[in-house]
């Protein structure tokens, strides 16, 4: 491990700080100096001479840039019990015209000028790969575990579950047979989150399709059943004798000579004959239209129904969660949900905030549903009064006018060929010729509906066919999000158990959290002692904060100075295997041998 310790720091023209030198103890170095008096500049210009930020300060005096001003940071480390001077410096350049072009940068290791590139490579060498990237987070007392605008609770998981390779240990089983419904989406990566949504918009889809079959099925065996007392063997018999005769009387028609009337008469019949067929036709399918109709209303009717209740459903879970925070609120207790504890006076006012926030935010969404709910409840009694107008629609509905006239005029035409059927008899052969024509036509017709029924009954055995493989699939749904549930909660236990077995010393992280819908969300919290971060006291957030970065620095594996701000504030002793920049900006009794920084302007 190499332990890098700060002998020294030279500083010239950077930021605020005109000129400054001091020398540091290799056990603890203490600075002294009211707020803004240059304590943190210090710290930036080490991690500056360190070649941390690529970017340079502008050379400045008491914060004004001064042409030709040379800033300048030049620090002594002792690293492994060698000597190292590294010194980094910055002036403006200028053109001919006097106009600033940009800053030209010197880099210098124990006396030797070096590029950029070299100056990092070697720095990287001398003290560790990695360590200058992640500079603040090994050195920075406060840093690592206090949430800012750049730095959130995501980088803090990001970084713990890489150095411990958690991730890895959990994915290891995968391999387990248990898991094979899953096995394929998780080694593609896919989130457990987004499987999980996956498998839900499945399921709902083989749901919705598997009502759509039932109602399906139930609207084909209505329409069917109207044709179940025909005798089919029968007609088919009645057809062929028919026909048979039919072709007969043809035949004789030809020997015969029949009058132009009777041609006529029976021209006629036969058309009109044709017309009621085709009529009777349309009126069929428009009577199906109407059916269809009434099927499609009824489907998106259930559909609206579903969506309301699951909207009624999230509205009372949101009620309880509502209710649940007023009545901590109400109790006038604020603890810990976790170790149970009464929350320290100085975060109750916090735990309130946070409680009324959750309470507006929680309402703000009742009310959005509500209004999904309403709107959906409007829909659904439309829809019910639209399905009661087509129902009565196909109860109302009426045969096509003139069917009845056309049948009416085919009964006048076979009065008439009757009639002449006694004065003529060898026009029989026409008369009968006309109504087995007729009678052949209703036979068709009927033989026909077999083909319907063999056709309907095909495609009820399709959509019930196609219920069965849905069933199959909802039943291997289910089994992979048992097979999800159960890898999510090993996968997290494992994470929990190789992140907190990289810590010791009372820290330990919460890395989950439950959420009203009983899903685990991530998150990354400190926790000493098993109480959360926020609720610690100061001195327990400093001891925390210590063995967090003594953890770390052991990853990397390097000593480094340790840079401890608001050290007023501490009221724990802790004892350090590193060399500690404590800071305080208010008098204090620990100040004794201190480097008072209040005139270094």
């Amino acid at each position: 491990m190499n332990k890098v310790i700060i002998k020294s720091i030279e500083i010239r023209n950077f930021k605020g700080i005109a000129s400054f030198k001091t020398d540091f103890n290799e056990d603890i170095t203490k600075f002294y100096g009211a707020n803004g008096s240059g304590k943190t500049t210090i710290k930036n210009a080490w991690e500056w001479a360190l070649c941390r930020n690529i970017g340079d300060y502008l050379p400045n005096l008491n914060n004004q840039e001064v042409p030709d001003l040379v800033t300048s940071v030049e620090v002594t480390l002792n690293v492994n019990d060698l000597e190292y001077v590294i010194k980094r410096e910055s002036k403006s350049k200028y053109n001919k015209d006097h106009i600033k072009t940009g800053n030209e940068a010197t880099y210098t290791i124990d006396g030797i000028d070096v590029s950029q590139k070299q100056y990092q490579s070697q720095i990287a060498s001398i003290i560790g790969d990695g360590v200058v990237e992640n500079l603040p987070m090994l050195t920075d007392k406060e840093f690592f575990n206090t949430d800012t605008t750049s730095w959130k609770w995501t980088h803090r998981r990001k970084i713990l579950l890489a150095m411990t390779g958690a991730e890895s240990v959990a994915n290891e089983i995968v391999s387990q047979e248990k898991y094979d419904p899953i096995r394929t989406d998780l080694i593609k990566g896919y989130a457990t989150s987004d499987i999980k949504s996956s498998l839900v918009r499945e399921s709902n889809a083989l749901k919705k399709r598997q009502e759509g079959n039932m109602l399906l099925i139930e609207s084909k065996q209505k329409e069917l059943n109207e044709y179940l007392g025909i005798d089919f063997e029968k007609v088919s018999q009645e057809l062929a004798v028919a026909k048979t005769k039919y072709t007969k009387l043809i035949n004789a028609s030809k020997k015969e000579n029949a009058t132009d009337e009777l041609k006529k008469l029976d021209d006629e019949i036969l058309k009109c004959s044709q017309e009621i067929s085709s009529l009777k036709t349309r009126d069929v399918i428009k009577k199906r239209d109407l059916e269809d109709f009434k099927l499609k209303i009824y489907q998106e009717a259930v559909d609206t129904k579903r969506n309301y209740d699951l909207t009624v459903e999230h509205i009372n879970k949101f009620k309880d969660a509502i209710a649940s925070e007023e009545k901590i609120l109400s109790n006038n207790e604020y603890k810990c949900p976790y170790c149970l504890q009464k929350l320290p006076e100085e975060n109750i006012e916090k735990g309130k905030q946070k409680i009324q926030d959750t309470i507006s935010s929680a309402k703000k969404e009742l009310e959005a549903h509500k209004e999904d709910a309403k709107s959906l409840y409007e829909k659904y009694n439309n829809l019910q009064k639209q399905y009661a107008e087509q129902e009565e629609k196909i109860k109302n509905f009426v045969p096509n006018e003139k069917i009845a006239e056309l049948e009416n005029r085919v009964f006048e035409l076979n009065s008439i060929i009757k009639g002449k059927k006694q004065s003529d008899l060898s026009n029989l052969s026409n008369i009968e010729q006309t109504e087995l024509g007729v009678k052949i036509s209703d036979l068709e017709r009927e033989l026909a509906k077999k083909e319907y029924l063999e056709k309907g009954y095909k495609q009820i055995r399709a959509w019930k066919d196609d219920n069965m493989q849905i069933a199959q699939d909802i039943i291997d749904i289910e089994n992979k999000e048992i097979a999800l549930q159960e890898f999510v909660r090993e996968q997290t236990n494992i994470i929990v158990k190789t992140v907190n077995g990289f810590f010791g010393n009372g820290v330990s992280w919460s890395l989950y959290t439950t959420n009203y819908n009983g899903n685990l969300e991530e998150k990354c919290e400190l926790m000493y002692n098993n109480k959360l971060y926020s609720c610690l006291s100061m001195g327990e957030r400093n001891v925390a904060n210590l063995e967090t970065i003594k953890a770390l620095q052991k990853f990397y594996n390097v000593n480094l100075p340790v840079v401890c701000d608001n050290n007023e504030s501490v009221t724990i002793p802790y004892e350090s295997e590193c060399q500690m920049i404590e800071l305080y900006a208010t008098p204090n009794k620990k100040l004794e041998g201190c480097v008072k920084i209040t005139d270094i302007y």
